[in-house]
């Protein structure tokens, strides 16, 4: 008896290579699919390119907030080299610097992401 088991021909005939058990697929013609769903967009062409200008804003701002927290971790860990040094004192100027702009950062943060769910929800009923 032949233990060995033949690939399954049941998904061959789909596009794409599988991925586990989901299916990636192509498109056939991206730029004239792009250019239908510019068209469609049409009359809110300004709309969906100032919410595309809030997603980018968005999505480094939440890429900001968490580098700024880990500047802040650094400068609050207190290692033996820090303790060693004589002249060490602890850099609170800096720490308020770090808080400070974490606070910019998620007030910012919070008032692009409002503006793109507005934007977004204009969009979808346009």
């Amino acid at each position: 008896m032949n233990s060995q088991r033949k690939p399954s021909n049941q998904n061959m005939n789909h596009r794409g290579p599988m991925r586990g058990m989901m299916m990636i697929e192509k498109p056939k013609e991206g730029k004239k699919t792009l250019k239908r769903l510019i068209k469609y967009i049409g009359s809110s062409k300004n709309t969906f390119i100032l919410l595309m200008v809030f997603v980018a804003v968005v999505t480094t701002l939440s890429l900001v907030g968490p580098y700024l927290q880990g500047e802040a971790m650094d400068l609050i860990t207190i290692t033996p080299e820090k303790l060693a040094d004589p002249n060490y004192s602890f850099p609170w100027e800096d720490l308020l610097l770090m808080l400070y702009g974490m606070a910019i950062t998620y007030i910012f943060s919070a008032i692009f992401t409002y503006f793109q769910s507005l934007f977004s929800a204009k969009l979808s009923r346009d």
